[in-house]
């Protein structure tokens, strides 16, 4: 039970400070009297649940009668059932084209390198190719510093125009995943977006093309909101989730996806290129959101 892992991880059912709960617009919604549901309730509100969210997890554990700290299990498989990450992508065997998509800084390139360093301790043949010169220069930092005793080396390719995509697909063509990187761009800059919504078209006519989304998790609710809204056009896949180690609040990026019936395919949950990528199962939701974590 979530409870049982919850004691293991030795940390103790605390109220979060006043002020947290104080600066919500939650005015309309009456904390219950039980103490365990109060505490669902200001764990939720601590991780930046929006206030439907609370009063729908706190509602579910008050009707389960449950009591203490067992309203832990209540909300989290309230949560779990609520909230569910994406299938695995099926290996096809046909050469793909990863596209990761997302606002300024949002962490894409240190996900699709991480991504690819997954792919390569599985097995998979992958190609990095990069748009953007500085995310170039830091695919290629990565890519040879492989210790080739352990993993394979990734090749990394810097391009700039449509032209050279075509040429990387027909030169690769026969490896499991080209990776591309492309630039962060503001959700403003619509111009932008056009371009690169020109360059991925054009890719999914010539190979099978996945693009997701990368949010991260340090964003406000309002500026999430914003990039996937943008975003929406690229017909994203799936949701990488960044930066989840850089909060306490991740709830809102969880929500903005839910929001968007976009599945959250990857968690990166620190600066580890190995181990800090993460397949979310349905337990990660429950701990984001009454932790504060994943555990």
């Amino acid at each position: 039970m979530w409870f049982q892992r919850f004691l293991e991880s030795g940390t103790a059912v605390a109220d979060p400070t006043p002020a947290v709960e104080e600066a919500l617009p939650l005015a309309d919604l009456a904390p219950p009297t039980e103490a365990g549901a109060r505490d669902v309730r200001r764990r939720l509100i601590a991780s930046g649940a929006s206030p439907a969210l609370v009063s729908r997890i706190v509602t579910a554990v008050v009707a389960s009668g449950k009591r203490g700290a067992f309203a832990f299990d209540v909300a989290a498989r309230a949560i779990e059932e609520d909230f569910r990450p994406s299938a695995s992508p099926r290996r096809d065997g046909t050469t793909r084209v990863i596209a990761f998509v997302g606002p300024t800084g949002a962490g894409g390139t240190t996900s699709l390198a991480k991504l690819g360093r997954r792919m390569a301790r599985s097995g998979r043949s992958v190609v990095f190719a990069s748009l953007d010169p500085a995310g170039a220069a830091t695919l290629t930092g990565i890519a040879w510093g492989f210790d080739e005793r352990r993993h394979p080396e990734i090749p990394c390719v810097a391009i700039r125009t449509a032209a050279e995509i075509d040429e990387l697909i027909d030169t690769w063509h026969g490896v499991d995943a080209i990776l591309l990187d492309l630039p962060g761009v503001s959700p403003a800059n619509t111009e932008r977006l056009a371009h690169l919504e020109r360059i991925l078209g054009a890719v999914g006519k010539r190979v099978a093309l996945d693009t997701y989304l990368v949010l991260p998790a340090t964003t406000s609710a309002r500026a999430l909101g914003r990039a996937a809204n943008a975003f929406c056009a690229f017909d994203p896949r799936g949701a990488v989730i960044t930066k989840l180690d850089e909060t306490s609040e991740p709830t809102a990026a969880l929500e903005q996806c839910q929001s968007n019936g976009l599945p959250v395919t990857f968690f990166s949950n620190g600066q580890d290129l190995e181990n800090d990528f993460l397949r979310p199962n349905p337990r990660h939701f429950s701990d984001l959101m009454l932790r504060g974590r994943i555990a």
